[in-house]
């Protein structure tokens, strides 16, 4: 398997400015970012990564008598990473840190993990206790094992300076290069320009040494029960252990310099230093990724499914599934960067708890009821109505800055008990109160206390992805009808298809309509922080100019409301 990635994380540049006037008047920016090139000619730094897995798999099956299989079984895998990489000396020289921020830490981007046989031993069984399988019981237990996101492997080179390299500056570092607003991306690349090897990256990415693919211990139980009336039940049970997960952890971040003392020493959480060089073992590089193993990571499941043919043309179909899933992270995002500063935590992004998976949705129903009538000897007519309910997601908690200072916007809220633990601000514009830090107040507890999990986490801090959104309902109608012929002796069938999506909405307005946050992400605190004492003081986020009064909004759209659709097919 080959993987490929041409990714430029900054490839078209950004300026940042701190008002639009500075922008309006070309004036120096407060930051700028690039990433180019450094193969001749400024070809595309194209990177590859070829993977294979020599693998084998041993099995055997057991009848021991005529009710009771069982089936054993053993699998080896050795990955094999066939494609060298490009070390960058520069990088050798530097040191870094654990995920503690201790330590002497030593980063070679020109090596990937080294190969181990990996096992995965597993048992499974099915016994009919009767002979007629009226009545089944089958499970299993075993480990597997499992791929990788592999374009965080190709992170490594497209990172390591050797064939694209990206710069962030700041403050005077900015104004020192001569950066001004260019619409040409590559106006500043030579006074940016780093040879390959003879300087450090703006950022790095990398695997470790040791690093294992993911595998997970997995059981399972299941009954299925043939009931009277041509009625099939089935609950089957599903645990599943990490073994070995992944996480990303910034090889690049200091350790705290002490503890916080906001909601008026209530949220003590660890704080950092409020400048690069004070969080940064390298001052010029803004993160050093190292892709590792945890072990850290659970998930069950329980499902259950009752389905029936009620007549001779009606069948129907319901199941219900129970899921809970807590990992370390879910990994949301693309770049190792991205998949390490997107997790929201209390803590920081290098100490993440077990917590709620972004993919655990707890509870889930479906339906569906299906008649068919078969007519004049060339044509039948089947509707189908089928439903679904489910909560549409998790979301988080969060302050919309930076509160414990490690220059990452990912900070969970913690939620005051009472009016006692958050000193707000009045907030201006123009000079002009729009809302005294009374309203802020009064508006944010009356929030808490109609919000189902803020008001049942007082005094707690949110948990990532702790917050549910709301339960919905929906229902889709599917009309098909056939039409037979005989063709050279064989039928053939022309389908006409028409569905109705969401269509309970089609009968009230109010009905399969999906509900998102009222506050974007969940930002709903703007916190200002004291560097000095670890105090802080808050505003309460507005929304189109208000204070937020609800948790959710109905989200009115073609995604959300009913539709149609007609399909043509033709079967031979």
């Amino acid at each position: 398997m080959t993987f490929g990635n041409s990714f430029r994380r900054y490839g078209t540049s950004y300026y940042r400015y701190d008002s639009l006037s500075q922008f309006i008047n070309n004036q120096t920016p407060s930051a700028f970012a690039l990433t180019y090139s450094t193969l001749p000619n400024g070809e595309d730094p194209y990177s590859e990564l070829s993977f294979g897995i020599a693998g084998v798999y041993l099995q055997d099956q057991i009848r021991l008598n005529d009710k009771l299989k069982i089936t054993g079984g053993v699998r080896f895998d050795l990955p094999l990473y066939l494609n060298e990489l490009i070390n960058n000396p520069a990088v050798n020289n530097l040191s870094f840190v654990d995920a503690q921020g201790e330590g002497n830490v030593k980063i070679d981007l020109g090596k990937w993990p080294s190969s181990k046989v990996l096992i995965s031993p597993r048992v499974g069984f099915n016994f009919d206790p009767s002979g007629d399988r009226s009545f089944q019981i089958r499970g299993g237990t075993g480990i597997f094992t499992g791929r990788a996101p592999f374009v965080w492997f190709t992170n490594v080179p497209t990172n390591s300076g050797m064939i694209q390299n990206t710069v962030e500056l700041v403050g005077a570092k900015v104004s020192d290069a001569g950066i001004l607003f260019d619409p040409n991306i590559d106006a500043h690349t030579e006074k940016v320009f780093v040879e390959p090897g003879q300087g450090v990256p703006g950022s790095i990415a990398a695997v470790d040494t040791d690093l294992k693919l993911p595998q997970v211990w997995r059981s399972n139980l299941a009954f299925d029960v043939q009931l009277p009336g041509n009625t099939i039940f089935t609950i089957e049970g599903l645990y599943t252990k990490d073994l070995v997960g992944l996480v990303q952890y910034n090889a690049n971040q200091k350790a705290p310099i002490g503890t916080m003392k906001a909601a008026n020493g209530a949220d003590t959480r660890i704080l950092f230093a409020n400048n690069n060089a004070g969080r940064r073992v390298n001052a010029n590089m803004s993160e050093a990724m190292i892709l590792t193993n945890t072990d850290k990571g659970v998930s069950y499941t329980l499902s259950t499914s009752l389905s029936k043919e009620l007549s001779k043309n009606l069948f129907g179909m319901a199941a219900y599934t129970f899921t809970h899933s807590e990992d370390v992270s879910s990994n949301p995002g693309a770049q190792a960067a991205s998949a390490w500063s997107n997790n929201l935590s209390v803590n920081g992004q290098n100490r993440l708890d077990l917590q709620t998976s972004e993919f655990a949705v707890p509870h889930r129903v479906i339906g569906s009821l299906s008649y068919k009538i078969n007519y004049a000897n060339f044509m039948s007519t089947t509707l189908s109505l089928f439903y679904e309910g489910a909560n549409l997601g998790r979301f988080s908690y969060r302050y919309s800055a930076d509160l414990n200072q490690d220059g990452i916007n990912a900070d969970l809220l913690y939620v005051p008990k009472d009016p006692s633990e958050i000193t707000f601000t009045d907030i201006r514009s123009g000079g002009n109160v729009t809302f005294t830090a009374q309203q802020q107040s009064d508006a944010f507890f009356a929030y808490v206390a109609q919000d189902k999990y803020l008001s049942e986490n007082l005094g707690k801090y949110a948990e990532r992805n702790g917050a549910l959104l709301p339960w919905r309902n929906r229902f889709d109608f599917r009309v098909l009808q056939d039409f037979f012929v005989n063709v050279n002796g064989k039928k053939n069938t022309f389908q006409i298809s028409v569905d109705i999506l969401n269509a309970g909405n089609l009968l009230n307005s109010d009905w399969g309509i999906r509900q998102v946050q009222a506050v974007p992400s969940g930002s709903i605190l703007r916190p200002t922080v004291n560097a000095t004492t670890g105090e802080a003081t808050y505003q309460l986020v507005t929304v189109g100019g208000k204070l937020p009064t609800t948790s959710f909004n109905k989200q009115i759209s073609t995604a959300t409301t009913w539709g149609a659709q007609v399909g043509l097919r033709y079967i031979f």
